[in-house]
């Protein structure tokens, strides 16, 4: 296990280099001379051609594009992601600082996948075919296909404007978190709930579910105590791709319910051409998926001894 998860923060290196560049060239790449971009920033909208080529000299802007990046990358290195052109502040300062609303918001909008999609897709696993379940697995298909930016206007319409339960702006306590949190975490519990439905039917019908039932355990004894651990494998894995929804999701959700999280700062800094933050913020989102596909990978073992990962790869 030890090896393959030091092969797998190798992999993140790979990731971060290859993303980084990519993002970094097509900022670069973008109709507009980056280095009067960055005078602009600096010095307002009226600039000279005198100030515009300082900058392109400071900024290294003159070399050729994959010279800047491995300058770029060095400074990277050393955490020195460069200054935003908005604020002036280190990028890393100002990412940093938006990063507690946006692990905030993932973790409550996973925690509502959780408490909706596993008991619910349980549930109609034990009465597949019946009425509840076909309307389970409708109400989870239209979870699915609903838009997180349309699903967050209707609640604000309804939860806040209509009933002025919840407040549908801002950050700082539970309240300007449930819609947000509602808003990513029900069209994740509806991908949670067909998956785990789907996990409990195939382990229902396994010999030793059977077993039990012959030894006169009853239906909910099985259900809950023998039939969910086993359930969980595929869930877990799904969670773990939904992890990469959550940041999708989060760029939407906080510009939409004004939260001052990472979604929203990247938003306005690729308005902004705020080259520094876009990069560091598509940098962090990169690292943060491959981290999280790694401890989904760990949690695999926990739950089923039989995984096991050696130096080949995965095994069971």
């Amino acid at each position: 296990m030890l090896a393959y998860v030091v092969r797998r923060l190798g992999f993140l290196v790979l990731v971060a280099v290859v993303v980084s560049f990519i993002t970094f060239a097509f900022m670069r790449l973008a109709p507009g001379d980056p280095a009067e971009l960055i005078a602009i920033g600096r010095f307002g909208e009226h600039v000279t051609e005198a100030q515009v080529e300082q900058v392109r000299q400071q900024e290294g802007l003159e070399a050729p594009l994959p010279v800047q990046y491995v300058r770029w990358g060095a400074r990277a290195a050393r955490g020195d992601l460069g200054r935003s052109l908005v604020s002036g502040e280190p990028a890393a300062a100002e990412i940093l600082g938006r990063l507690p609303a946006t692990v905030e918001l993932a973790v409550a909008a996973l925690l509502v996948s959780l408490l909706l999609g596993v008991p619910v897709g349980t549930v109609c696993a034990s009465h597949r075919g019946r009425p509840l379940d076909v309307a389970a697995r409708g109400g989870a298909l239209l979870g699915v296909s609903v838009p997180n930016f349309w699903l967050a206007l209707l609640l604000i319409l309804v939860f806040s404007l209509w009933l002025g339960w919840l407040p549908s702006y801002g950050s700082g306590g539970l309240a300007r978190l449930v819609l947000p949190a509602v808003t990513l975490g029900t069209g994740m519990a509806a991908l949670t709930t067909r998956v785990m439905r789907s996990g409990a039917v195939e382990v229902l019908s396994r010999p030793y579910i059977r077993a039990a039932r012959a030894r006169g355990l009853s239906e909910r004894t099985i259900l809950w105590k023998h039939a969910l651990k086993n359930s969980l494998i595929p869930t877990v894995t799904v969670l773990g791709l939904q992890f990469g929804r959550v940041l999708e999701g989060a760029v939407i959700v906080e510009a939409v319910f004004g939260r001052p999280g990472i979604g929203r700062l990247l938003v306005n800094s690729v308005y902004a051409r705020d080259f520094a933050v876009v990069q560091g913020c598509v940098l962090l989102f990169a690292g943060v998926y491959v981290l999280v596909n790694l401890l989904v990978d760990v949690v695999y073992a926990w739950l089923d001894p039989r995984i096991h990962y050696g130096a080949g790869g995965a095994g069971a």
